[in-house]
């Protein structure tokens, strides 16, 4: 019996929804790269984890090795952000009512 590598075991080990988590257009961007993370820990090479993803290699190696940032998502930012999004909302108003 051939023995495996281990890049090749650890790819083996995908179930399909680990697969569809890979994807670049996954909307769960911690989940795919702690997976992402935990794919390159355990052997799987850049060029495997570029093409399982869609992403561009320099993303997926500083994913693979910087690890994982969660974002912190402040209340502020959120304020901030609905401010420029009324200002946004008025000036295309005014817009279109002087047209």
């Amino acid at each position: 019996m051939k023995r495996k590598s281990r890049p090749s075991r650890a790819f083996g080990d995908l179930t399909p929804k680990q697969l569809r988590q890979l994807r670049k257009d996954n909307p769960f961007r911690n989940e795919r790269n702690a997976l992402i993370a935990e794919l390159w820990a355990r052997g799987v090479k850049l060029p495997v984890l570029v093409m399982l993803t869609g992403l561009p290699r320099t993303t997926v190696h500083r994913i693979a090795t910087t690890g994982v940032r969660y974002t912190k998502f402040r209340a502020n930012n959120l304020q901030e952000f609905n401010r420029r999004m009324k200002q946004i909302y008025e000036e295309m108003r005014k817009f279109f009512e002087d047209a």
